[in-house]
């Protein structure tokens, strides 16, 4: 004998995707109404105050400075970033007995990396064999542009790694010729 119900809609017809025999719905559901909010205030620069924009893919900015300030604030932290990390280092190592960028896993992956970074400088400087390139030129006239990017926009645009482009973005290096047209297009769409 079969458990379940009987629902003896062997003969109807019409009655809708159930098999329940329950009609379909006549009138569509009924969602509720969308209500226009006031959107929240733009957060304050916490250097000098007054707001900061939205950046141009979001709604509201992602940091707490606007872009003269954030200038500022990464000199002044970065004084102090170097001693830090090397203090940290150090702790570390006294710990652990090896300093984190000497595990085998950091150097593996050290390792790896710089070989993609050779073969794509090397690709790059044969598709453009005797080009002449002007460091001179691309300090004075690239190099200021990404002064207000992220070191994360400059490392995904050139796909040189954010310690690199932190040396770019404050001057202490020059980049490849191969990142030029990269920085130059970041600078650009500021």
């Amino acid at each position: 004998m079969r458990v379940g119900l009987d629902t003896g809609t062997e003969g109807m017809k019409g009655t809708g995707p159930n098999t329940g025999g329950v009609a379909p719905r006549t009138k569509a559901k009924q969602r509720p109404k969308v209500r226009a909010e006031a959107s929240l205030p733009l957060p304050a620069c916490t250097t000098r105050g007054g707001n900061i924009p939205p950046e141009g893919d979001r709604d509201r900015p992602r940091g707490r400075y606007r872009r003269p300030c954030l200038a500022e604030r990464r000199r002044e932290v970065g004084g102090t970033l170097g001693k830090e990390s090397a203090r940290t280092s150090a702790d570390l190592a006294l710990r652990t007995g090896k300093r984190p960028t000497h595990t085998p896993v950091a150097k593996a992956a050290r390792h790896e990396g710089n070989l993609a970074q050779r073969a794509g400088q090397a690709a790059w400087e044969e598709a453009h064999a005797g080009e002449v390139h002007d460091p001179a030129w691309c300090t004075r006239e690239v190099l200021p542009g990404p002064e207000g990017v992220s070191l994360t926009n400059i490392a995904r645009a050139t796909g040189m790694s954010t310690s690199s482009a932190s040396k770019v973005r404050a001057g202490r290096r020059v980049p490849h010729p191969r990142h030029w047209a990269a920085l130059e297009a970041l600078s650009t769409a500021q």
